[in-house]
């Protein structure tokens, strides 16, 4: 452990190996300006979750000394500990809903190009029906007259029908 109580052999779940450093109590509260005491009073309110090494001692982290700073700032400026708790409840929820709209933002991007080249596929694929429906059959004999692919594709509004074929409902009574 270092001077200013640093410890950067502690990983995210307070056993050795990570890479963060990680503060003592003794060093978040010098940072802050406030009273160890004060630390373990926020933490038992539920203001701050710091990391537990295997003794179970207390580390912070850089955005927990973070954190620390806004609450400081908060009761310092009149707001009561539950409405900064509020405060910062929202603030996570606000950085996780910005998070989750930035992937669905990506995974809309990767559908629409997805969608492209399935239409591109489907203009070629229609495009390679209607030649081979114009000339003639690979065998050299003519095509007989009902051979249009096309008639295997439905409109939307036949799709809506409930036709395919466009004849309408058979259900008409009898």
């Amino acid at each position: 452990m270092s001077e200013t109580g640093g410890d950067s052999r502690l990983s995210d779940k307070g056993d050795l190996g990570g890479a963060e450093t990680l503060y003592s109590i003794g060093a978040a509260a010098r940072f802050a300006g406030i009273h160890p005491q004060t630390l373990r009073w926020y933490e038992k309110r539920g203001l701050l979750k710091p990391l537990r090494t295997g003794g179970n001692a207390r580390r912070y982290t850089a955005t927990d000394l973070a954190q620390l700073l806004k609450i400081k700032s908060l009761t310092r400026r009149g707001v009561g500990l539950e409405a900064v708790r509020m405060i910062l409840a929202l603030e996570e929820e606000k950085h996780a809903l910005s998070e989750r709209l930035s992937f669905l933002e990506r995974e809309v991007s990767s559908l629409e190009r997805k969608l492209a080249m399935l239409v591109a596929s489907l203009g070629r694929i229609d495009d390679e029906l209607r030649d081979s429906a114009t000339g003639p059959s690979k065998s050299g004999a003519p095509r007989p007259e009902n051979s249009d692919p096309r008639r295997y594709h439905s409109t939307p509004q036949q799709t809506r029908r409930g036709n395919s074929m466009g004849t309408g409902s058979m259900a008409s009574g009898g």
